[in-house]
């Protein structure tokens, strides 16, 4: 009979939220005291990604509360430029900061990159 094992459904319950308040009391939090994205596109944007990183970075912004910045890659030594941007990101880790790197682009191999999109 149930009744002789759970004398009460209220106390039951009860008991089962502290339980899981207990085991999933953080479940809700997020790990990371702060959130950075980089979001990498051509400034020569042939493909039209530019409303693909705004609509992005609104979900970042808006939503997340997630500071994010929009990167446009020069055309001209992008390869040099690219890698100062994404230093300059890398020196905003610390331990409890969560880095989002997102691009926006075309592929290329390293013959091309100092030819820009293609």
């Amino acid at each position: 009979m149930a009744s002789e094992h759970i004398p009460d459904i209220g106390d039951l319950a009860a008991d089962l939220e502290r339980a899981v308040k207990a085991g999933w009391s953080h479940r809700h939090d997020m790990r990371y005291l702060k959130v950075n994205a980089l979001l990498l596109m051509w400034a020569d944007d042939d493909l039209g990604v530019a409303s693909e990183l705004k609509d992005l970075q609104h979900v970042f912004e808006d939503l997340y509360h997630y500071a994010v910045d929009i990167y446009e890659i020069p055309s001209q030594k992008p390869d040099k430029a690219l890698t100062r941007r994404v230093l300059e990101f890398l020196d905003q880790d610390g331990d409890e900061t969560l880095l989002i790197l997102y691009y926006a682009g075309h592929g290329k191999t390293s013959a091309q990159s100092n030819e820009g999109p293609t």
